[in-house]
C-alpha cells in the first residue's frame, strides 16, 4: 500500500515546515536570527527579479532577432521568386 508516510516527499514537507517554524520560534526570541532571515528574504526577493527580468529581455532580444531574420528570408524568397516581367529575344 502506498500510504502517505511512508513516501519521502512527505518527510521532505514535514521537514520543510518544521525548519520554517523552529526559524519563526526562534526569530521571536532571539532578534539577531529574525534580522538574517529578513535579509535572507529579501535578499533572494532581489535575486529572483533580477533573474526574471534578465530572462525577460534575453527572450524579448531573441524574439527580435528572429523576427529581423524571418523578414530577410522571406524577401530573399521574394525575389527568388519573382515572376518574369519580361522576356527579351536573345538574337
Amino acid at each position: 500500500m502506498n500510504s502517505l508516510r511512508d513516501n519521502s516527499e512527505y518527510r521532505l514537507i514535514m521537514t520543510v515546515i518544521c525548519v520554517v517554524c523552529g526559524l519563526g520560534a526562534v526569530g521571536s526570541v532571539v532578534p539577531l536570527v529574525e534580522q538574517a532571515i529578513t535579509t535572507l528574504l529579501i535578499g533572494l526577493a532581489v535575486v529572483a527579479v533580477w533573474v526574471t527580468s534578465m530572462r525577460l529581455i534575453v527572450r524579448m532580444i531573441r524574439e527580435h532577432l528572429e523576427d529581423l531574420e524571418d523578414e530577410r528570408t522571406a524577401a530573399a524568397w521574394r525575389v527568388a521568386h519573382q515572376p518574369a516581367t519580361s522576356l527579351q529575344e536573345v538574337p
